[in-house]
């Protein structure tokens, strides 16, 4: 748990100051922020780089990890459900009482 805390931080703060600190310039005794990209691939990349690991990676992360969760349920249902061959008691039991009432009328 510590090293993913740990993990965390660091990237947070890479990914999200390297490229503030490469692109601010200061004019006149003011601090632009993000106004200055000498190469405009670095832009690009930039862009392409935040929708892929704020998007992209979240939306496929949740995708497996609910995949993974919905594969569990199913086998754990199909577990129980070899435990009772039969199906459920109240089910069959419901059925016992309908059938019961419809033949003494």
């Amino acid at each position: 748990m510590y090293v993913a805390v740990v993990f965390a931080w660091i990237y947070g703060f890479a990914s999200y100051m390297a490229v503030p600190f490469e692109t601010s310039v200061v004019i006149d005794d003011v601090c632009y922020w993000l106004a200055v990209w000498k190469k405009p691939e670095l832009k690009l990349f930039v862009i392409f780089y935040y929708f892929i690991f704020t998007y992209v990676t979240v939306l496929l992360t949740s995708v497996f990890c609910y995949g993974k969760i919905l594969m569990n349920i199913r086998r754990q249902a199909r577990v129980m459900a070899s435990h009772n061959p039969a199906g459920s008691s109240t089910a069959q039991s419901q059925s016992n009482k309908i059938q019961k009432t419809s033949s003494k009328r």
